[in-house]
């Protein structure tokens, strides 16, 4: 008999992560009652324990490194982009909009988390320091890629992400979406300002896999010519 998950199994396990994060960016985590996770994940209590033993703090857990997992996908894409930042821009704009959208409930899952964790549950804190900690490398990485030096690229990273979270907890408490957003993009500003400073001939993405094997292609052909 195979030991591998039936997809009934997968299928519960991925409900459950989604209730959790769609409950962590409602109401957070202690707001979150693991009853109304569970209808609306359509699951009994006996196939929580089952994908997690440690319960609730467990299935936020994994809501929130699932919530990172889709932020890191879009940071990549907008990074491979020709233009990264106005897909920031884009990014900051459409999350300002779902909290309006929402009437002002919804939020990031991973700062509503942060927020409840506690050393009360150890495995939600570290899956919380987890994610940010890979949301700030990924950023950094993708201005590295464009050409700015470790240290300015760490530092802007740190930049993006504060703005970010910044901007949600903004447009939530005052409600105003206009100011939240404009402010976030002022800071974005400094973004830009990095950007444009790069030289004129730096290419702003990183090479294609065509690109790469191009390379070699014609500098032997370079080389057969001469």
């Amino acid at each position: 008999m195979s030991s591998d998950p039936t997809p009934e199994i997968l299928d519960s396990k991925a409900r459950l992560t989604a209730a959790m994060q769609l409950a962590l960016r409602s109401h957070g985590y202690h707001g979150s009652g693991i009853t109304t996770v569970l209808e609306n994940a359509k699951c009994p209590k006996g196939v929580l324990y089952h994908h997690f033993p440690q319960g609730k703090a467990e299935l936020a857990a994994a809501a929130v490194q699932h919530s990172a997992t889709a932020l890191v996908l879009q940071l990549r894409a907008v990074f491979a982009s020709k233009d990264p930042f106005t897909g920031l821009q884009k990014m900051l704009t459409q999350a300002i909009a779902r909290v309006v959208q929402s009437d002002y409930v919804d939020s990031c899952p991973l700062a509503r988390a942060s927020l409840d964790a506690s050393a009360a549950e150890p495995i939600l804190q570290n899956a919380v320091k987890q994610a940010f900690e890979l949301l700030q490398t990924t950023i950094a990485d993708g201005f590295s890629e464009l050409g700015l030096p470790p240290a300015r690229a760490s530092l802007l990273s740190s930049v993006v992400l504060s703005t970010y979270e910044g901007a949600l907890l903004m447009v939530r408490a005052h409600r105003e979406p206009e100011l939240a957003e404009a402010t976030a993009l002022f800071s974005l500003s400094m973004v830009r300002s990095e950007l444009q400073a790069l030289p004129q001939n730096q290419v702003l993405r990183a090479p294609t896999l065509i690109e790469v094997q191009k390379k070699p292609v014609q500098a032997r052909r370079k080389n057969a010519k001469s």
